[in-house]
């Protein structure tokens, strides 16, 4: 009969080439720049239950190589350059394994991110180099640089994982096809997680993503992720080739083919997504709200985007710069607020080269909000049918300047009126899903839900939609509002009750709005009575903590623009990023 093999004890420098139990305990290794272990084999199951591996901050954790059908489960490493590399391997899986608090740069640190390189040299969580057909399943790699990177690397999975407040990326793909990122959560991948937040022009980011792809990076599926609060939330591109006056742009290196799937991209102080210079993507089903612009499509190839949502974003909705054959069906481009001068789609030919703009397609979209609907520069043959505003007054479909052509065809305006109807209350669970009613809605376009006028991504089910935990920046208040567009207004709010998790929550901000330096704020909500709170990842200067309340003082110098705020209780998770503004 086949037995366990005893479990076993690591040391620095350990080679493993067989199936083994690594006895539980902490482990603080080093090893002078080498890796601090090393697997290498096939046909192999390797458990690290209750193991923790601890770098010296020069070393790889743990380094597989020329390996095949190999199990790696509950591994929890931290303190190294990578934690986890793996290098020409094929079918090895990941489940269960920690790869955090590994290297990180500075905070507001540039580098070069032009693509043409891999940038896998300033370490993180992940590493996947040369590999095929790995899978990632049920871990997390978070607050280092980078999330999980793949470098030459095709047809591997990740899934059901957290790559989160990491300074660059979340995910990154370089040279590296035909893999999935499914069912992840990588919020707040952005440089220094927040922590150069700017009260004006949100947060610096230098080219942080939540997903990069690039170089080469063709046919990934990026779908059902939780992506919010990223310099960007998806950024895919090509390098340009060299510009000439008078010539096209030619793309280089494109990363084409790329299906964009019911992700939640909000809360993004640059693009919800940004595709530049690729063919053929495709982008449906993402929450693009909140952000600076919803989408930003600069040369783009043979976009399809359908059933969208680019709700409340600063600046508008879509734009595109020398992008051809985009086809626009079943999105919908809204500002709750009325932006009277500002065009929710955008679409123009930017006089630097001889790229053309145009031809597009849009059917069946609705826009609401704006006076004008789509604005034209310098753009040819588009088409613009069975579209639907829903405005208080009729809006300009379409302003066309230098020469633009379109067709204008069957669209229709229904003005935007109360929608009056019994209210009653309903108790929400935070994490869970709110199911509503089937309203009346316009067919086949996305229904739109808020609260607290936050658009709400949709679930599996009809009728249900997605609360996360962290939804309403931060804040976890007691009571909300919830409401929902019918096909001729809103629909009456929904006075709700929430209920979160047992633990501390911070429910309100005194003062709302922004704050003066050197001002006291007032932080309520339970469960604060033991914790640190952090301004920018370091401690604050407390002036009053009960079980109700945190006061603390805003530093006079620093700090300009604003900062996020996190509370780290005694026992269990700390609460998510909160953001304040401050006047410079």
């Amino acid at each position: 009969m086949l037995q366990n093999p005893p479990p076993v004890s690591l040391h620095a420098g350990m080679v493993i080439t067989r199936s083994a139990n690594i006895r539980p305990g902490l482990y603080r290794l080093h090893s002078g720049g080498e890796a601090l272990l090393q697997v290498s084999g096939s046909g192999m199951s390797l458990h690290f239950k209750g193991v923790r591996l601890q770098g010296d901050g020069k070393s790889i954790g743990m380094y597989i190589h020329d390996a095949s059908n190999i199990t790696i489960s509950g591994l929890n490493v931290s303190g190294c350059t990578w934690g986890i590399v793996l290098k020409r391997c094929s079918r090895v899986h990941l489940l269960y394994c920690t790869s955090s608090r590994n290297a990180n740069l500075p905070a507001g640190t540039v580098i070069d991110e032009s693509g043409r390189l891999p940038q896998s040299d300033h370490g993180g969580g992940i590493l996947l180099q040369s590999c095929q057909h790995c899978t990632v399943e049920y871990s997390s790699a978070q607050r280092e640089w980078d999330g999980i990177d793949l470098v030459n690397s095709s047809r591997c999975s990740i899934t059901r994982s957290n790559f989160s407040y990491n300074s660059n990326w979340g995910l990154h793909l370089w040279n590296s096809s035909h893999n999935l990122f499914a069912h992840n959560r990588a919020v707040w991948c952005t440089t220094g997680a927040g922590s150069l937040y700017q009260g004006l022009g949100g947060w610096q980011t230098y080219d942080a993503e939540a997903v990069c792809i690039e170089h080469n990076s063709n046919r990934n599926t990026i779908a059902y992720n939780d992506l919010r609060f990223g310099g960007d939330g998806i950024f895919i591109r090509a390098n340009e080739g060299p510009q000439m006056p008078g010539k096209p742009v030619p793309p280089l290196n494109s990363s084409d083919g790329s299906q964009l799937l019911y992700n939640n991209c909000a809360f993004s102080p640059n693009n919800a997504i940004e595709v530049d210079l690729v063919a053929n993507t495709v982008i449906a089903g993402n929450n693009c709200s909140l952000s600076n612009y919803g989408m930003w499509l600069g040369y783009s190839r043979h976009s399809r985007v359908t059933g969208n949502l680019c709700i409340q974003d600063t600046t508008r909705a879509i734009e595109i710069e020398n992008g051809q054959d985009g086809l626009f069906t079943r999105n919908l481009f809204g500002y709750d607020a009325s932006h009277a001068a500002d065009p929710l789609v955008l679409l123009r030919q930017n006089g630097r080269d001889a790229t053309p703009s145009g031809p597009y397609r849009f059917y069946n979209n609705l826009f609401y909000g704006a006076q004008t609907c789509l604005q034209l520069i310098k753009t040819g043959k588009t088409t613009f049918q069975h579209n639907i505003a829903l405005a208080a007054a009729q809006p300009e479909w379409i302003k066309a300047v230098s020469a633009s052509q379109y067709l204008l065809q069957k669209n229709r305006f229904e003005k935007m009126h109360s929608v009056h109807i019994s209210t009653h209350s309903l108790a929400l669970r935070a994490g869970g899903r709110i199911a509503l009613p089937s309203a009346d809605f316009f067919s086949g376009l996305p229904h739109l839900v808020e609260i607290n006028h936050i658009p709400l991504m949709p679930g599996s089910a009809s009728g249900q939609y997605l609360l996360p935990a962290d939804a309403l920046q931060g804040l976890q208040p007691a009571h909300a509002q919830v409401r929902e567009l019918a096909a001729s207004g809103w629909r009456a709010a929904l006075q709700c009750t929430l209920l979160w998790p047992a633990g501390a929550r911070i429910e309100q901000v005194t003062p709302a709005g922004v704050l003066t330096r050197g001002a006291s704020v007032t932080l309520t909500g339970a469960g604060l009575a033991q914790g640190v709170l952090l301004l920018n990842g370091k401690p604050a200067v407390l002036l009053r903590q009960a079980d109700t309340l945190l006061q603390f003082l805003y530093p006079a110098h620093g700090l300009q623009g604003g900062c996020s705020v996190e509370f780290e209780p005694a026992h269990g998770k700390p609460l998510p990023p909160l953001l304040l503004k401050a006047a410079p």
